[in-house]
């Protein structure tokens, strides 16, 4: 299961030393329940990362830090429009989008 990744990484995800990671990496030490569970949410990418504080998923809804909440359809409208938008007007869009890359 940890085939592939590195022992700090592994250990980073499972909560566990880099000695443990290690350990579970050569088969050495059986990983606990919680520690595989935790594995897996990571490798399955089920773990918002860091630099995604204050997001959060509630009733099947993306919802950022202001606690405005975003549904699946409308994550796709957006990319629909922002495509509308680009080939209608596209060095105003680029133009508001680089407005927008750089304040974040």
């Amino acid at each position: 299961m940890f085939y592939g990744y590195p022992a700090e990484l592994v250990a980073a995800w499972c909560c566990v030393s880099p000695q443990t990671a290690d350990k579970y990496k050569r088969n050495a030490l059986k990983p606990s329940k919680q520690a595989i569970a935790l594995f897996r949410l990571h490798a399955n990418k089920r773990i918002i990362p860091d630099g995604w504080q204050g997001w959060k998923f509630h009733d099947g809804k993306l919802v950022d830090p202001e606690n405005v909440s975003l549904t699946r359809a409308q994550l796709g409208a957006y990319q629909y429009v922002y495509q509308l938008a680009s080939s209608r007007a596209p060095d105003e869009v680029a133009k508001i989008l680089q407005e927008l890359m750089t304040a974040s």
